[in-house]
């Protein structure tokens, strides 16, 4: 049965220290209030589904995100997703490796965030 409602889309691009492009998308549909959230890479590569991240200059965490169906996306399991976007509303900065190495961190200017989110609360009411 169709529930009908909305999808209401955030994103944000990024660069990577060795210039690779990202995308950060934070969906919600509105019927369930259920949202997704997803880091895509346009090539799809990515070295593993190990996942570490930090916002500012807070605590390093990590955990092992799903690859998306078309595999061009890590995506955030959803019992971590109101903690990482209440992160994502307050911090200025996601910090975010793929991978055990330090090396070609992506940094995300989260300056304006607070906006965005405003819009997926407005509709997803959480």
């Amino acid at each position: 049965m169709h529930k009908g409602g909305r999808i209401v889309l955030a994103e944000q691009r990024a660069q990577s220290t060795a210039g690779h492009g990202l995308q950060v998308q934070v969906r919600c549909w509105s019927a369930t209030r259920e949202f997704d959230v997803r880091f895509v890479l346009p090539d799809g590569s990515f070295a593993t589904d190990e996942v570490r991240w930090r916002f500012d200059r807070g605590p390093v965490a990590s955990q092992n995100w799903r690859r998306s169906v078309a595999l061009d996306a890590l995506v955030v399991p959803a019992s971590s997703n109101p903690a990482l976007i209440r992160s994502m509303r307050s911090a200025r900065e996601l910090t975010l490796w793929n991978g055990p190495s330090d090396q070609d961190p992506y940094r995300i200017s989260l300056a304006g965030s607070s906006s965005a989110f405003a819009d997926l609360n407005l509709i997803c009411g959480k």
